[in-house]
């Protein structure tokens, strides 16, 4: 069985059943390779076989920027958080934390909005089944989002996976965020695209396209998406008439057509969206736990 990444025993079950829904449901090989310099590669079969030694050239600039991070800071560890379904007009925000040994590349990783469904499924078979690969997740629900707002739950769900994370980490790890207004004051700008400050105590940046910049983050882009996507597919095998399979909860015109002609759904759609907020509501059929 794969590990299931750390989250609150309240939402345990709805992460399994997630996963499971992916088809990520068993143990996994683990193969890896020994590069230059003290590198390590994690296969996945991902990349194109005959142009591999592009790919470790590709990540080893990206895992080369947060290891200067980790040195500047004197950490043992660095890990990356991202999250999924922020914009979304229905189903929850996921906020990922993902912790890669040092010197440790993965093959096929970058933004999960650049690979396919297929590709992030076999990357997140492969991390769930390595022992040295750590992720958490944590999820805020439809409901959670309409008492205050998109932007404090989703500031809420990485605090609580970098929680989760921290507890369990020996030594001390700083943290690598993708976006912006998630460290809370004081904080420094240090570069164009850059603002640090801690995060649960720790040491923690900011990046503008951290998914783009950095393999941890990267990584936990992958890990929100795939967890978040499970969620949307039991969604859509309880309300097909949405079609969650296809739009994955955005905003797209068959949505909002579908909005439209069925009503919103309580605790699926996001009350205080537009248009959603403006529409009648009909009652959940079961849930998601």
């Amino acid at each position: 069985m794969s590990r299931i990444p750390r989250c609150r025993p309240e939402i345990l079950s709805g992460i399994s059943k997630s996963l499971a829904r992916m088809c990520i449901n068993n143990h996994h090989t683990v193969t890896t390779t020994s590069l230059n310099d003290n590198w390590h590669a994690v296969l996945t079969g991902v990349a194109k076989s005959n142009n591999l030694q592009t790919e470790w050239d590709r990540l080893q600039q990206l895992a080369k920027g947060g290891e200067a991070i980790r040195q500047r800071w004197g950490v043992d560890h660095l890990a990356g958080i991202d999250e999924a379904g922020r914009g979304c007009w229905a189903g929850p925000v996921v906020a990922a934390v993902a912790k890669i040994p040092i010197q440790t590349l993965i093959e096929g990783v970058k933004d999960s909005k650049k690979l396919s469904e297929k590709a992030r499924i076999n990357i997140m078979k492969v991390v769930l089944s390595h022992p040295d690969i750590e992720t958490a997740v944590d999820i805020r629900t439809a409901d959670e989002i309409a008492e205050t707002n998109i932007l404090d739950q989703t500031r809420n769900a990485m605090f609580t996976a970098s929680e989760l994370l921290s507890a369990t980490t020996e030594g001390t790890i700083g943290f690598l965020i993708d976006g912006k207004f998630i460290i809370p004051p004081p904080k420094t700008k240090i570069s164009l695209t850059e603002v640090e400050g801690t995060l649960n105590g720790s040491p923690a940046v900011e990046v503008l396209s951290g998914d783009d910049r950095h393999q941890v983050v990267a990584l936990a882009s992958i890990v929100a998406k795939t967890v978040r996507d499970g969620y949307i597919l039991r969604m859509s095998d309880i309300y097909p008439e949405y079609d969650f399979e296809k739009n994955r909860g955005y905003g797209t015109k068959g949505h909002r057509e579908n909005l439209l002609k069925h009503g919103a759904v309580t605790g699926i759609h996001r009350q205080s969206f537009r248009p959603m907020s403006e529409l009648p509501w009909v009652p959940a059929r079961e849930s998601l736990d």
